[in-house]
């Protein structure tokens, strides 16, 4: 019997600063550990377990994880975080459908998007994070259901510079192409996808300050 795979969500922000240098206490309503340590130097996560109340401390950065079985409807709780600057997100459910990634699409200040083994997540999700304006790191693994349409999505990443598709089965060359748009992309990874080294070839043509592998 196959073991069902653990779900992480790990959340990474670099905290602005409050008014007059004062932490805030909010009401995080998503289950999971809320971690936190400065910016600066190599102190300890100090951890706290959510649903609860978190102390948001200016000049720290938090990490939160949220254990296996999380729902769209737990994930609309991130809406507490709007206020938060978000550097990074890191998915892993198979609970995740494109409802939720509706919900992460509202976090706009997400730099880095890290989605794997979300199996229920369509071209309709992808649609969502193009609405992200400074995602320039997207690891987007393991997810079967997109297809050469959603590369139409990830087309529209203007910002993006380092982008993984592996395991994404239905990505075709043609699919592939749709990154010839993208001026500043420097990686891009097609491993366990339908993209040939002919596809990877003709896009290193368009694409020749780019690293692309497979």
């Amino acid at each position: 019997m196959r073991k069902v795979v653990f779900t992480v969500f790990t959340l990474l922000v670099n905290l602005p600063t409050t008014k007059g240098d004062a932490a805030e206490v909010i009401d995080v309503s998503v289950p999971g550990v809320w971690k936190t340590r400065p910016t600066e130097g190599t102190a300890d996560w100090e951890a706290v377990k959510t649903p609860g109340r978190v102390t948001i401390r200016p000049n720290h950065k938090v990490s939160f994880e949220i254990a296996n079985g999380v729902t769209d409807r737990e994930l609309a709780g991130l809406k507490e975080l709007s206020d938060v600057s978000i550097v990074s997100l890191t998915v892993a459910s198979s609970e995740l459908t494109d409802a939720g990634v509706a919900e992460i699409a509202k976090l706009k200040n997400i730099e880095s998007l890290y989605l794997s083994a979300c199996g229920k997540i369509t071209d309709t999700g992808l649609s969502h994070l193009a609405k992200l304006p400074n995602i320039s790191f997207l690891w987007f693994t393991a997810n079967p259901l997109i297809s050469d349409e959603g590369m139409k999505s990830i087309g529209q990443m203007k910002n993006l510079r380092s982008l993984s598709l592996f395991g994404c089965t239905k990505i075709s060359n043609a699919g592939a192409l749709q990154l010839s748009q993208l001026k500043r992309l420097e990686f891009a990874f097609f491993g366990m996808t339908g993209v040939n080294e002919a596809g990877i070839q003709e896009l290193r043509e368009l694409m020749p300050k780019c690293k692309l592998q497979r």
